[in-house]
């Protein structure tokens, strides 16, 4: 029941598909949060005492566990919280010291990573204290706000979001919800007995998940332990209520699992590639919804065939370089962009040019519609010397190649 759960929830199925880290996270939370559980519950008592060398064994799991889940993505640090509060709650001093230490320990070449590339070991966060890394504070404050939604502030306002957490709302985001069924057996809880550890867990968990952010995907790494929660709770009723329960969770599974493939063929344009329709290189050379747009696939596939095998492409307003069989530079819509700096840097166009060819740079692929969506003048922020700088850098040394759509490959001359 609690892998039909996860399994028919939008926002578990459907985070799956872009290049993220949600589901990982969440399969490391829960295997801190499943150990720490086992730790707090192996003395006689269930919910007191550390357990003895059986306890340690666990809590050990757990710190790795809750290592990777933290070292994944920061959300990760939700079910390492909840960890510790269950052994804290159970008086299992020294495996919650466990399960905190080597959760550190275990992630902490992500954040010995962040201080020497950005001066900061919890970077993007925290920027008044330990320093932006030489980003700019707008450009911070954009990543943060695109990737974020803002805490509930109050019961009120808590309870609410877990309704729109449960149904969807107009306008939000496809897919990205829980679906009817997490909210349906939410009652179950208070009408069977169950683990303590396991409830304490899950409130911290979700407590924590609200206070951080609204977004439904970053409560993945608590979401597994809620819906075993939820399992247990239908499994232990007795009678009529276990068979109106059961019955509500399949009805619930069913009507996500009907909207997981709505969405799925919508955002893929009715699975035109999956039936034969059309083939991928196609579909993929032509925008799509689903944020697929102002494709440079066409353009990218030239470059496989016709560029030297030693070639550097530097993408400019172009972040999809993965299609490139060649080196390539792209840089995401919240990085810095390498042109701005070395137009800057240039005394002349000739030193632009000379700066390129230091880089290793062949050849420039330039998407003209992603760049005036994202912004000439925050990707490329020049001053009027400097734009005039590189233009007389492009009249002379860029020679366009091969165009298709938008999107435009040049050689470095």
């Amino acid at each position: 029941m609690a892998g039909l759960l996860i399994g028919a929830a939008p926002v578990v199925c459907l985070s799956g598909w872009p290049a993220a880290a949600e589901l990982p996270t969440a399969l490391f939370g829960a295997l801190c949060g499943i150990a720490a559980i086992r730790a707090a519950g192996c003395s006689p008592s269930p919910f007191q005492g550390e357990g003895g060398g059986e306890g340690l064994a666990w809590a050990r799991l757990a710190g790795i566990a809750g290592g990777l889940a933290l070292g994944t993505k920061y959300t990760g640090g939700l079910a390492v919280a909840a960890s510790v509060a269950v052994l804290l709650a159970s008086r299992a001093w020294r495996p919650a010291a466990i399960v905190a230490g080597l959760s550190v320990a275990v992630s902490s070449p992500w954040f010995v990573k962040n201080a020497v590339l950005a001066g900061n070991p919890v970077f993007p966060y925290l920027g008044g204290v330990f320093g932006l890394g030489g980003y700019a504070p707008n450009d911070i404050a954009r990543f943060i706000a695109a990737t974020t939604e803002a805490p509930v502030r109050s019961l009120w306002e808590g309870a609410r979001h877990l309704w729109v957490l449960s149904v969807g709302e107009p306008g939000a985001a496809a897919g990205l919800f829980l679906g009817s069924a997490f909210l349906l057996l939410l009652p179950m809880v208070f009408l069977t007995p169950l683990s303590r550890p396991l409830l304490l867990y899950v409130a911290v968990g979700v407590v924590g998940w609200l206070a951080a952010t609204r977004l439904a995907r970053y409560g993945l790494p608590v979401l597994p332990l809620v819906a075993i929660l939820l399992a247990l709770a239908v499994d232990r009723a007795k009678g009529g209520l276990r068979v109106l329960a059961v019955g509500g969770l399949l009805f619930a599974s069913w009507f996500n699992l009907y909207e997981i493939a709505k969405i799925t063929y919508y955002a893929s344009q009715g699975m035109r590639v999956t039936l034969g329709l059309e083939t991928p290189q196609a579909f993929m050379n032509s925008g799509h919804v689903a944020g697929y747009t102002a494709p440079s696939q066409a353009v990218m596939a030239w470059a496989n065939a016709h560029l030297p095998h030693d070639a550097l492409v530097l993408c400019l307003g172009e972040p999809r370089g993965a299609y490139l069989q060649r080196r390539f530079i792209a840089p995401s819509v919240y990085d810095r962009q390498p042109l701005a700096n070395w137009v800057k840097e240039a005394r002349d166009p000739a030193g632009v040019a000379a700066r390129l060819k230091q880089e290793g740079v062949t050849h420039l692929l330039v998407n003209e519609e992603l760049l005036r969506r994202e912004g000439v003048e925050r990707v490329l922020p020049w001053t009027v010397p400097e734009r005039a700088r590189f233009d007389a850098f492009a009249a002379v040394h860029l020679a366009p190649i091969y165009q298709e759509g938008a999107a435009v490959i040049y050689a470095l001359q």
